[in-house]
Parts: C-alpha cells; structure tokens; sequence
C-alpha cells in the first residue's frame, strides 16, 4: 500500500506509510493527556447523571427492581469469566503490529479479535439463558414476579450485545484515541438518562427501562463501528483483500493460546479474591455487616473506577511506548506514570479515611459506621490495592501473562488462609478478613510484580522499594496531619463541617505532597505537560 489515507478536518490529508506512523508516535504525550482528559469528564457526567438517574428509579420503582438491576449485574459479572481474558492478549500482539509497522498483520489480529469475540459473546448469551432456571431460586424472599425472565434477559442482552462490537474499540486503544469513544460514550450517556428519567416519571415502568438501555447500547456501539472504519480505512482494506479464515505466523499463533490460557486463570484467582471477602464476612460475620461493609466498598469502587478511567485512557500510548522504544524511556515514562498515580491515589484514599465516617453519617447516619480499626484496614488496603496501577497496565502491555499467573495462583490461596487463620483462630471479625487480604497481596502481589517489570526494564528492583517506601511514608504523614487539623476545626452544621474537613484535606494533603516532591523530575515532567496542553487549548 503506496500511501494511507485519513480523514482530518474538512479534508482528506494523504501520507506515506512511514509518515503515518512517525505521526502518531511524535504526539504520544498528546494523545495521553487527550485521552484523559475526555475520559475524565466523561466519567464525570456519566456518574452524575447516573446517581440522578438512580434516585428517579428508586423513587418511582422501589428497592426491589433496584435490587433486581445489582443482581443481574453479578450474575453477569460472574458469566463473563468466560471472556478468558482475551482483550488483553490481543491488543499485546496488536502494539507490536503496529510498532513494526505491520498493517498485514494487525488486520489479521483485528479479524481474530473479531472471531474470537462473536463466539465469546455467543458463550456468554448462552450461558446467560442456561442461567434461566436457577434465576427464581436466586430471588426466593419474593414470592411472585412473573415478567423476571424478561427482566433478566433485557438487561444481559445489553451487556452481551457489546461483545459483538469490541473489536473496533481496540483500534482506538492501538492509536490512542479513546477519546472518540469517551465523547461518544458522554453523548449518547446524557441521551440515554435524561430519556430513561422522563420515562420513569411518566411510566412508571421497568421493562421500558430496560429496552431504552439496549437501544442506547445498540446506537452507541453503531455509531463507534462506523467511526472507527471511516478512520481507519487502510486496515479494513487489508481485511477485505484476505478471506473469512485468520492467517497469522504459528508462532503467534502459539503465543496466543498460552497467553489467553494464562490470562484466564488470572481472571479466576483474580475473581476468588474480589469475592472472598463478600462471601467471608456474610457467611461468618454477618449479612447486616456486609451491607453496612458494602457502603464503604461503593465509595471505594467511585475512586477505582476514576483511576481506571484515567489509566484506560493511557493504555494505548503504553502500549505503543513498549512496542517501539528502548528499555530506557518506557522505564523513565514507568516513574512519571507511578508518581501521577502515588499522587492521586494519596489524595483520594487520605480524604477517605478522614472524611468517609463524615459522609455516611450524613447519608444514611451513624449507625452505618464501621469501627475504627475496620475502616483503617479498609484504608490501608484500598490504597496498596491502587497504588499497583502502574505495575498492573505495564505488566499488561508488555505481555508478562504467562509469568503472573502462578503469583495470582498463590495470591487467591494465600487470601483463604490468611482470612480464614485471622477470622476463625483469632476471632478478630471482619478486620481480620481484611488483614488478610493485606498479607496475601503483601506475599505476592508487593514484591513480583515489581521485580517482574524490572527485569523486564534491566533495572535494580530496589529502586522501586526506595521510592515506594517514600510515597508511604508521604501517604501517612499526609493523612495524619490533615486528619489533625480536621480534628482541631468543627462546626455545629454536619454538611458544612463536611465540606470544611474537604476543602482543608484538599489543601493540607496536597500542601503536604507539593513541599516534598514538587522538586522532583517526575513533577517537573508533568508540570510541562500540562502547561503545554493548557497552552494549546488557548491556541498560543
């Protein structure tokens, strides 16, 4: 192929094949902050709305369809184990494509991606229908809901359905423009619950509810499928010019399958301790306890989600760094990417330990609060959980499947031992099941991964435990100061006095943040980013 054609603006730019990828490594730093930043305020609106949205159905429908909507959403979660990790595996071999310049094959992954998906969106569906039958006994403690399956399988079409249309999300991810599908995602997010509001003000009525989803879902996904082959023009064509069948080197091929099998399996461990905890703390604390416990996991879960948005948004850029630069600079971009996340991570989990009793005092009130030792456990964990970011996209990107998955193996294993020793031997409740969670991930998680990712760097891995050590240390006396000042200032009012306690963590732990490390290279680089892209938004 002479020469690549795409759309930009009101014309048509044609350049050669060098030219095209030249282009896009030269604004990596671009695309990244780009993406970001969409992807961010993206999120934003979309949980605003959704909370919105979530009152008008709780007051128009009740507790129990609310309860209906996280039901469905576990048994889906729980079914789509089935996806074997796949995704992964396969932007992997997508960024090395694209990093040799290789539109032959990447059109080959992008037909694979294609196959592979269609069948795991079938299982899945499958598998969901097969679900069918043990469904009433799932929801026994309500005597009679006839519509139920029709309930469950509107709302799981609508998940399975974007199996179906992946494929083409994956091109954006390769050339870092998530920011196309999070512009789209924040149009047809208002449309969708702006509608489904007035619909349930009016209506009153589930199942409409449910089929305006999947319209959405359907409109979105459409639309994407239609930008992306309009963007990307010249690796639709190589997928046109092959036949049906995928022809990829055997070496690949091989790579693949050990890949997905090692992928999956750290799904499932990964699966086992998500969802120890839950089942622990119900079984042998209690269920009470679990939903006071779940309040708190559903702030942390807002946080989570936050970071994993902005870390999203960055994969494509990671993955095309490993594929085409030197140890050195993925190594240095490594530091700059864990110093962002130890900066916002220590934010975000130091407000929470000061402010979480606040907050859920104010919501649903006091009896809601878990005891001090329980919610510094919780703390602790959420933030040596997060501050794994780095190590967990890198790893990713560079491939390290097959090397993880005996650790996630030990991990999930560890977490039944350490859990079951501190709740049965030593009685310590729910505290004790999430001291073990500490102790497993403190066996497993804390010290491979880093040392995994530094050999890959060819680098000391005590570099990265100095450094780590540090940011703790800058965690702790952050929190403990502007817990203390929160402590000396109070007022009568509770939702002022929350909003004061906010307004003096955001300064003191970020005060606290900037005096140690505002001088640090790490700071200085991102620093210059964001003036440069703030810059070019003004247009000088």
């Amino acid at each position: 192929m002479d020469c690549l054609i795409r759309k930009q603006g009101t014309g048509n730019r044609v350049m050669k094949n060098n030219d095209f990828w030249a282009s896009r490594s030269a604004t990596r730093t671009e695309h990244s902050v780009r993406n970001m930043v969409f992807a961010i305020f993206s999120q934003g609106i979309i949980t605003f709305l959704s909370f919105v949205c979530r009152t008008v159905f709780i007051h128009q429908l009740g507790k129990t369809y609310l309860g209906f909507n996280g039901l469905f959403s576990d048994i889906f979660s729980l079914l789509s184990l089935a996806e074997l990790g796949i995704e992964s595996v396969i932007l992997y071999e997508m960024y090395q494509a694209a990093g040799k310049e290789n539109l032959q094959e990447l059109a080959e992954l992008l037909k694979l991606f294609k196959k592979l998906y269609f069948r795991v969106g079938a299982v899945i569906g499958g598998l969901c229908v097969l679900f069918l039958p043990v469904l009433s006994f799932v929801v026994s403690d309500i005597p009679k809901v006839p519509l139920l399956p029709v309930y469950y399988l509107l709302y799981v079409s609508n998940s399975v359905m974007t199996y179906f249309f992946s494929y083409n999300r994956s091109l954006l991810i390769v050339y870092q423009e998530q920011s196309i599908e999070s512009i789209l995602n924040s149009i047809f997010g208002i449309l969708l619950n702006v509608i489904q509001m007035v619909y349930l003000y009016f209506f009153s009525d589930y199942i409409g509810y449910l089929v305006l989803m999947n319209i959405a879902t359907l409109l979105n996904n459409i639309s994407l499928r239609q930008i992306v082959r309009k963007r990307y023009p010249q690796v639709f064509q190589w997928e046109k010019k092959t036949s049906e069948k995928v022809y990829l080197d055997e070496q690949v091929k091989i790579k693949l399958r050990k890949n997905v099998k090692a992928r999956f399996v750290s799904k499932l461990s990964t699966a086992v301790v998500t969802y120890t905890d839950n089942l622990m703390i119900s079984a042998f604390v209690s269920t009470a306890v679990l939903g006071i416990y779940s309040n708190y996991t559903l702030i942390a879960y807002v946080f989570k989600n936050l970071l994993n948005t902005i870390f999203n948004a960055l994969k494509g850029s990671i993955g095309q760094l490993v594929a085409t630069e030197s140890n050195e600079k993925v190594y240095q971009t490594f530091k700059n990417i864990m110093f962002l996340n130890f900066w916002m991570v220590s934010y975000l989990t130091g407000a929470f330990y000061v402010l979480v009793d606040s907050f859920i005092r104010l919501w649903i009130g006091a009896d809601y609060i878990l005891p001090v030792s329980t919610v510094l456990l919780f703390c602790i964990n959420m933030h040596v959980r997060l501050l794994r970011n780095p190590l967990l996209y890198f790893n990713d990107v560079c491939g390290h499947f097959v090397q993880l998955k005996r650790k996630n193996i030990w991990e999930a294993l560890l977490n039944i031992v350490f859990s079951s020793f501190f709740l049965f031997v030593c009685h310590w409740g729910i505290a004790g099941i999430l001291l073990g969670t500490f102790c497993s991930d403190l066996c497993t998680n804390f010290w491979f991964e880093p040392f995994l990712l530094y050999t890959r760097f060819q680098k000391d891995v005590k570099d990265y435990f100095i450094r780590y050590f540090l940011y703790i240390v800058t965690w702790i006396l952050g929190s403990l100061f502007s817990f203390w000042v929160c402590q000396c200032i109070s007022v009568e009012n509770g939702i002022l006095n929350f909003l004061i306690h906010g307004l003096v963590c955001t300064l003191v732990l970020n005060t606290c943040f900037f005096v140690l490390w505002g001088r640090c290279k790490e700071f200085q680089f991102l620093k210059s980013v964001l003036l440069h892209f703030l810059k070019k938004r003004r247009g000088y």
